[in-house]
C-alpha cells in the first residue's frame, strides 16, 4: 500500500501546481487579460489551501476514523472538481450577466474567483494534512516523517509545474488537461481502494464508474464536445469558430453577420472585413494625389 500512498502524495503536488497554472490562465482570459486577476487568483489559491490544511485539516483529520477511505473519497471529489472548475470559470460572464468584451469589475472578479477556487483548493489543502497523518501516524509521528511528505509533495509540484508550462499548455486545451489529471487521481484512488478493510465496495463502484466514464469521453471524442459547450458559455452571443491556446495566451475567432472578429485573452483585436477602416485608409491616400484612379489596399 505504501508505494501507492507515496504516488498519491506526489500526485497531490502535481495536481496542485498543474491545476493552478491552468486555472490562472483560464481566469485571466475570462477577465480579459487583466494582470490584477493573477494576483487575485494566486491570493485566493493560497487562502483556500491554508483554510483546507490549517483550518479543516487541523481540526477534522483526527476525527476521521477511516482515514485511508476518506483519502480515496477526497481524491474522487477532486477528480470531479477539476473539470467542473473550467466550466465554472467560463460561465462567469453568464452568471454575472456581462456581455462579451465588457470588463468585469474588481469586486465581481474577486468573489467569483474565490468561489470557483474554493472546492479544489480546500480539498488539496485537506488532502495534504490527511496524507501526512496516514503516512506518519501518531505512533511514528516526527519531523523526519512529516518531512518525507513535504519532499514527495514538492517533487510532484515541480513535475507538475514543468510539465504543464513546457508541454501540456502547448499541446492540449485546458479541459483536456483537467480531465487527464482527474483520471490520474482516480487511478490512485482505485489502487488504494483495494487496501481498505472497510467501505471498499462503497468506494470501488463509483471510482470504477468515473474511470470508465472518463476513458469513454476520450475514446469516443466527446471531450471536444464538452469543450465546445463550455466555450459557448462565454461566447453565447457570437458564433464561435475556433479557440486556440499558446504559451502567450488565448486566441478566439468568432463570426457574426459575415464578419470575423479576433480576440486575444478575451480582448477584441480587430474584425475582417472592416469596410469602414478600409475606406478611411483609402481616403488618406486619395487626398495625396491630384487625380487618383486606382488604390491598392
Amino acid at each position: 500500500m505504501k508505494k501507492y500512498l507515496v504516488l498519491g502524495l506526489i500526485l497531490i503536488g502535481f495536481t496542485s501546481l498543474a491545476s493552478q497554472i491552468v486555472l490562472m490562465r483560464e481566469l485571466m482570459v475570462v477577465f480579459y487579460g487583466n494582470e490584477l486577476s493573477l494576483g487575485i487568483t494566486l491570493a485566493g489559491w493560497l487562502f483556500w489551501v491554508a483554510v483546507g490544511s490549517w483550518g479543516i485539516g487541523r481540526f477534522f483529520v483526527e476525527r476521521v476514523r477511516h482515514k485511508l477511505a476518506f483519502f480515496v473519497f477526497a481524491e474522487l471529489l477532486l477528480a470531479l472538481f477539476l473539470p467542473a472548475s473550467i466550466f465554472a470559470a467560463r460561465a462567469i460572464p453568464l452568471l454575472l450577466k456581462t456581455s462579451p468584451g465588457e470588463i468585469i469589475g474588481f469586486l465581481p472578479m474577486t468573489y467569483s474567483s474565490l468561489v470557483i477556487l474554493a472546492p479544489t483548493c480546500l480539498l488539496l489543502g485537506f488532502l495534504f494534512v490527511l496524507g501526512c497523518r496516514i503516512y506518519a501516524p501518531k505512533s511514528r509521528e516526527g519531523p523526519e516523517h512529516i518531512g518525507y511528505v513535504y519532499v514527495l509533495e514538492a517533487i510532484g509540484a515541480t513535475a507538475g509545474g514543468l510539465l504543464s508550462s513546457l508541454l501540456l499548455i502547448r499541446v492540449l486545451p485546458p479541459l483536456y488537461i483537467m480531465l487527464g489529471i482527474g483520471l490520474l487521481n482516480l487511478g490512485v484512488a482505485f489502487s488504494l481502494t483495494w487496501f481498505l478493510e472497510e467501505k471498499r465496495s462503497l468506494l470501488l463502484f463509483p471510482t470504477s464508474i468515473l474511470i470508465l466514464l472518463g476513458l469513454s469521453l476520450f475514446s469516443f471524442g466527446k471531450v471536444g464536445d464538452l469543450r465546445q459547450a463550455s466555450l459557448e458559455l462565454r461566447w453565447r452571443t457570437y458564433h464561435l469558430l475556433t479557440s486556440r491556446n499558446s504559451i502567450y495566451g488565448n486566441l478566439v475567432v468568432t463570426e457574426k453577420d459575415n464578419t470575423y472578429s479576433f480576440f486575444n485573452n478575451g480582448l477584441y483585436n480587430f474584425t475582417v472585413p472592416d469596410k469602414l477602416t478600409s475606406e478611411r485608409i483609402a481616403h488618406f491616400a486619395l487626398l495625396e494625389h491630384a487625380e487618383p484612379r486606382k488604390v491598392l489596399l
